[in-house]
């Protein structure tokens, strides 16, 4: 059995870099948000249902998806943000367990962003959340997204609680520091994550 550490945290926590310190490391990793990507790039199903949904606003006039726009629409809108989860999770959560099948390294690491019950995820063994300061995720989120204050905050604002996610954590890394400390926690992790796979399998 694949020992399987699920990565989680808010919008601008920094989730991406550090699945990709693991990945430095040599170390599978699975990325729910890049799954839901490649879904939403080439499922010509899942497209229309979108289209049927939002309408020709949410696509460019190369009918490729204005991501844009329609995450304008979920950010502010509960019941349309639920609809595209309804949508979207069951086919992330099929291929991610596909992608963990194909794992060689002593663990994987899983991005999901949305990880809030272990039950819906029996195959995690450990979780491990990334989190930072309001202060520091409202600047990541203003340079990233290129948008004002108000709607970072408006973005922030749209985010599930972070204490559901503090409850189910095992591994708490708080995102304020310089990259290198990071780094350094990761490392950390890597070894106490390679010997528990190994008690484990």
């Amino acid at each position: 059995m694949m020992y399987c550490v699920g990565l989680t945290g808010t919008i601008a926590s920094g989730k991406t870099t550090v699945l990709g310190y693991f990945s430095d490391l040599g170390i599978s990793t699975i990325s729910a948000d890049a799954i839901a990507r490649q879904i939403t790039n080439f499922e010509p199903a899942v497209l229309q249902a979108i289209r049927n949904y939002f309408g020709d606003g949410v696509f460019l006039p190369t009918g490729e998806l204005n991501r844009r726009a329609l995450r304008s629409i979920v950010f502010s809108n509960p019941k349309k943000r639920l609809w595209l989860e309804n949508l979207l999770h069951p086919l992330i959560k099929q291929q991610i367990q596909a992608e963990i099948r194909t794992v060689k390294t002593p663990y994987c690491v899983i991005e999901i962003p949305l990880l809030f019950n272990r039950e819906e995820f029996l195959y995690i063994n450990r979780v491990l959340l990334i989190t930072a300061d309001k202060a520091t995720i409202l600047t990541r989120i203003m340079t990233r997204d290129k948008c004002s204050k108000d709607d970072a905050m408006a973005i922030l604002k749209s985010q599930p609680d972070e204490e559901s996610r503090k409850q189910i954590a095992d591994d708490i890394i708080f995102n304020n520091q310089d990259p290198e400390v990071l780094r350094e926690s990761i490392n950390t992790l890597d070894e106490q994550y390679r010997i528990s796979a190994t008690s484990v399998c």
